[in-house]
């Protein structure tokens, strides 16, 4: 349901929120990656909140949603999304590169 993945040939993780509408918001912690401990919050299926521990300092994480979404919100600053498809749904993400012990959204809207 919180779509997590690992990304092994750029260190470090996806996420794709496959939430049903009556949940509607979960907080995984302690998701342990090589050596990298992440907690995620999926507000639905048009935001996400993420963050690490570990002794690496940088991590990428693809923060993807379902849909067609031109653009994305990276701490509520608009960034231009890529677009695929998985399984036959269409995805909209962003790549990133966040640092140790910081919080970081990405949204729809």
């Amino acid at each position: 349901m919180a779509g997590i993945n690992p990304i092994t040939d750029r260190d470090g993780i996806e996420t794709y929120s496959h939430l049903p509408e009556e949940i509607g918001h979960i907080i995984v912690s302690n998701v342990k990656i090589g050596n990298l401990v992440y907690e995620l919050e999926q507000q639905g299926r048009h935001r996400s909140i993420l963050s690490y521990t570990g002794r690496k300092q940088m991590s990428s994480w693809r923060a993807g949603f379902v849909g067609s979404h031109p653009y994305l919100y990276f701490n509520g600053r608009k960034v231009k999304s890529s677009i695929l498809e998985k399984n036959g749904v269409v995805y909209s993400y962003i790549d990133l590169k966040i640092t140790t012990g910081q919080q970081y959204t990405v949204a729809t809207q």
